[in-house]
């Protein structure tokens, strides 16, 4: 087509169009004004494609790259998978490799993550053919730090551990400081999905000043943000809330792209929200999560990322059931379980399935919620979220089990909660007070008040008043004054 006038093209095109073999992706367009065709039946262009020599197919790829990258927006978001593909299949190499990182960007930004896996394969397998052994190993660099956060969203863990591996002995054979900061980052972050948060909180503050070294805002603030999350999981929610202002206050140009960057898998001021939304109304201050939260939906009224309106959807659920606001804790987690399904976000599943058996059956639906999370624990949905969501599935069946009069089932889930939750040591005392409630159902006093006075120093050592009070309103009531609020 090159090789002719525009009028002998369209004409060309036009006979196509016509009998049938070539179709256009917006049927309201006729032949003549449409700039996109396909085939009608991909029987048609396997046919076609298969009468072409090796060579000639390379060329005509290479050929469609280097027209498209000389069109006007060749350097935008959504030229970038058409580029990646025929730079490939025509062996133009870095280019390749540069625009696979491109269009990963553009999938996990759209939670398209298995998209993305498949076009780190392709970038990979491109960096490997570049020219100069320094230009492919930073092409491949750019690629797995990128992977990274489609690799989290997704729960590929043993896939992150040999990816950072690689990244990591690849930024020290370039001595690219900014790349070790950034691994040591996603290092934490890796650690803190596998529940060992005090050695994820050495690695991210390690990461924090390799960041401020290498003088990278964005790695500072990813940085800021690990610790956050490790401070929340820890039980630290003083020290959570603290570290969640220094990053509204320090990084108010960063967060206000409201995109999701290289190596992240949440828009981050979205991720900020919803850790300092669920501290707050753990230290109490239910309105402050209240607050934030609908700072977070003001942002996501405008933006649509699946992954981070789970993450915020999640905790406005809690605080509902918290507050008593049953009917709207349920509908709004049911909506946030089937958008982890509808968009493949694994990771979030086990959390948002616990939460929402929890609304269930303190909104008489026991039945439902015991049979939603048996099924998830059978199904094993917790095995791509790590320790965090394997806790609330526990906590959630265990009050299905006591609602149900299931009091042994209840306690023995509930135990499990307890030993499981680790380092969790806020989600341990949740579970230390769902504990207390069963043992108490079922007539076992005085393991009920040992399980309400560890809930009670817990709560008191790390500010958590919800549970501080109610567990001092339990003793009270067995006549334990040293406890009363």
């Amino acid at each position: 087509m090159q090789g002719v006038i525009l009028a002998r093209a369209e004409e060309l095109l036009g006979l196509c169009f016509s009998s049938g073999l070539l179709t256009t992706p917006d049927p309201e367009r006729s032949s003549s004004k449409s700039r996109a065709f396909l085939f009608r039946h991909a029987l048609v262009r396997d046919v076609v494609l298969g009468t072409l020599t090796r060579g000639r197919l390379k060329a005509l790829h290479r050929q469609a790259f280097l027209v498209l990258h000389s069109q006007p927006g060749a350097g935008d978001a959504d030229a970038a998978p058409a580029l990646a593909h025929h730079a490939f299949k025509g062996e133009e190499w870095e280019h390749a490799a540069r625009f696979a990182v491109r269009s990963m960007v553009r999938a996990i930004s759209r939670s398209a993550n298995q998209e993305a896996l498949q076009l780190f394969e392709m970038g990979v397998e491109a960096s490997r053919h570049a020219g100069g052994e320094s230009t492919a190993q930073a092409l491949e660099l750019a690629l797995r730090l990128e992977a990274i956060g489609a690799m989290m969203a997704l729960g590929h863990i043993d896939e992150i551990f040999k990816n950072m591996e690689r990244a990591e002995a690849i930024a020290a054979q370039l001595n690219d400081q900014p790349a070790r900061a950034s691994v040591s980052n996603q290092t934490a972050l890796f650690l803190w999905m596998r529940g060992r948060f005090s050695q994820s909180l050495q690695h991210a503050s390690r990461g924090l000043d390799a960041a401020r070294l290498a003088q990278r805002r964005h790695m500072m603030m990813g940085a800021h943000q690990t610790r956050l999350m490790n401070f929340h999981a820890l039980g630290r929610y003083t020290e959570a809330a603290a570290e969640a202002r220094v990053v509204l206050a320090d990084y108010e140009p960063e967060l206000a792209e409201h995109s999701v960057p290289p190596g992240w898998a949440a828009i981050p001021i979205i991720s900020v929200y919803s850790f300092y939304a669920s501290t707050l109304w753990r230290l109490g201050d239910r309105g402050g999560g209240h607050k934030t939260c609908a700072l977070a939906y003001e942002i996501l009224s405008n933006v649509n990322h699946p992954y981070s309106r789970v993450l915020i959807d999640t905790v406005q659920g809690q605080i509902w059931i918290e507050e008593g606001e049953l009917d709207k804790a349920e509908a709004l987690l049911r909506a946030a379980v089937q958008q982890c399904l509808t968009y493949k976000v694994p990771t979030t599943l086990a959390m948002c399935t616990g939460v929402l058996g929890s609304a269930l059956a303190r909104n008489g639906k026991a039945f439902e919620a015991a049979a939603l999370l048996e099924k998830g624990f059978d199904d094993r949905i917790y095995d791509a979220a790590g320790t965090y969501g394997r806790t609330f599935m526990r906590i959630g069946l265990g009050v299905a089990y006591r609602t149900l009069g299931r009091l042994e089932d209840a306690i023995r889930v509930g135990r499990k909660a307890v030993d499981q939750a680790d380092e969790e040591y806020g989600h341990k005392t949740e579970a230390l007070f769902e504990l207390a409630e069963t043992l108490r159902s079922a007539g076992d006093a005085p393991d009920a008040e040992g399980c309400f006075i560890q809930t009670y120093e817990a709560a008191r050592r790390l500010r958590m008043p919800y549970y501080e009070k109610r567990a001092a309103a339990a003793l009270a009531h067995r006549s334990y004054d040293r406890y009363r609020a």
